[in-house]
């Protein structure tokens, strides 16, 4: 049983770090953890995975350095794909070079999770009400299977729905259900309750 973050926000990856420290081994850095994600960049991202060359160079790049501290990298090629961590701000060629080798490796790492037996339980915190099409459910599957046709793999959307969605590999979180508190307080989304939200996710 693994838990991967599949983007939307970088509070997902925060969550399962916190959970697993008390409950299961911790687990590497995969692509999506630390990136703003659409749902439609994700799928592009494992369509492309044997020729990730097209999305990770120069060339893809928009760059802001309007902001402190960071740099923002954006992934041109695709709807929503940026980076607000990673690249320091002033920058540098080598900086790049770096970003780029290191998202290399953990695309690597993902592909080499789903190409293995385990049971993956990808999760994607959404912001609002939508949710994922049946279309884009299928069109994910079909991206999965493509790496590996055997794999074990849950879809977890977490959105403010007003009901629970359970189907075969797809669960639908209402996030709703499990609020401290209505006002959000930052990017890490406290006002949930997300060891409550793990442990109805997990069998």
């Amino acid at each position: 049983m693994t838990l991967i973050s599949l983007g939307g926000g970088c509070c997902v990856k925060h969550h399962i770090d916190l959970f697993l420290e008390h409950t299961y081994e911790t687990q590497p850095t995969h692509f999506f953890d630390w990136l703003l994600t659409d749902f439609n960049s994700a799928c592009e991202i494992l369509r492309l995975h044997n020729d990730i060359d097209t999305l990770l160079n120069r060339e893809n790049f928009r760059i802001d350095v309007s902001k402190p501290y960071n740099a923002s990298v954006q992934l041109i090629l695709l709807s929503h794909c940026e980076s607000i961590h990673d690249v320091p701000n002033p920058y540098n060629e080598k900086d790049i070079d770096d970003f780029i080798d290191k998202y290399k490796r953990r695309l690597e790492r993902l592909i080499s999770l789903i190409q293995s037996n385990e049971h993956i339980y990808f999760i994607r915190f959404d912001y609002g009400v939508r949710q994922l099409t049946e279309e884009q459910k299928r069109r994910f599957h079909d991206l999965i299977h493509d790496i590996n046709p055997t794999c074990k793999y849950t879809l977890v959307s977490l959105l403010e729905t007003n009901k629970n969605i359970y189907q075969p590999n797809y669960i639908g979180i209402d996030l709703n259900a499990y609020k401290f508190s209505k006002d959000k307080t930052d990017w890490k989304n406290n006002h949930y309750n997300w060891d409550k939200i793990f442990r109805q996710i997990l069998p």
